[in-house]
């Protein structure tokens, strides 16, 4: 379902599950492959593109550092 939309990063050497995003309910959805963005200065972010925003997450922790609302 749209409304339980979720990003989870797991560890890659354990396989556990490191941390997990909710993500804003969306309307019509959306399948867009999240891209990793390391910007000069900064964490490394993974951003997610959806079909009202497109949002970065710090890769770390799974803080949403940024978003921006509209077609995406």
């Amino acid at each position: 379902l749209q409304d339980q939309s979720l990003l989870r990063a797991y560890d890659s050497a354990t396989g556990k599950l490191r941390w997990t995003a909710k993500q804003d309910t969306q309307t019509g959805g959306g399948y867009a492959t999240p891209v990793f963005y390391q910007p000069a200065s900064g964490p490394k972010q993974v951003i997610v593109f959806g079909s009202k925003e497109t949002v970065g997450y710090q890769v770390q922790t799974g803080e949403r550092i940024w978003w921006a609302h509209g077609l995406t």
